[in-house]
């Protein structure tokens, strides 16, 4: 059983206790990271239903089929379209009919879904220059690093559940 500090925290995120263990260390960070780009984006007039459609969006699917961003995301069809009806009224972006087919609906950002990606974006590098504030480049190296292993651990074992044939 881990103690929890007794002094005040310099920091507004959670408390940690004296030794805490790693899984703790990630969920607070992962916590406080989310708070801060969440803030930065409201400040730019994002919403928070808005960031992953955003980025996937300014990621090489501009102008895909609707339905893409529903399996790219993992979301049900109806919160897409909600969100996407929201963006599109706030002129982030414009939905077309597929000219191919058009029982499909294709998704582009407007000049002002540009926009709001990059101020995101520079919200999102700054967040990172704060989270990386006092380390060297080797320390930072070693850490992605780690942080890569990690990531592939969860991956392999998602895979591994996902494979589990349940009768």
């Amino acid at each position: 059983m881990t103690k929890k500090r007794t002094e005040p925290s310099p920091c507004k995120g959670p408390p940690l206790p004296d030794d805490p263990r790693i899984i703790q260390l990630i969920r607070a960070i992962k916590g406080m990271e989310s708070d801060l780009v969440r803030r930065e984006a409201e400040k730019v007039g994002m919403k928070v239903g808005y960031r992953d459609i955003l980025f996937h969006l300014s990621h090489g699917l501009d102008g895909c089929i609707q339905y893409d961003l529903v399996k790219r995301i993992g979301v049900r069809p109806s919160t897409i379209s909600v969100a996407l009806a929201g963006m599109e009224q706030e002129g982030i972006i414009k939905r077309t009919a597929d000219d191919n087919d058009m029982r499909s609906v294709r998704v582009f950002l407007t000049q002002k879904g540009h926009q709001l990606h990059r101020a995101i974006h520079t919200a999102i590098d700054r967040t990172e220059e704060l989270c990386l504030l006092g380390l060297s480049e080797d320390e930072v190296a070693l850490l992605k690093s780690m942080l890569i292993k990690i990531h592939e651990n969860f991956s392999r074992e998602e895979k591994r559940l996902e494979d589990i044939q349940i009768p």
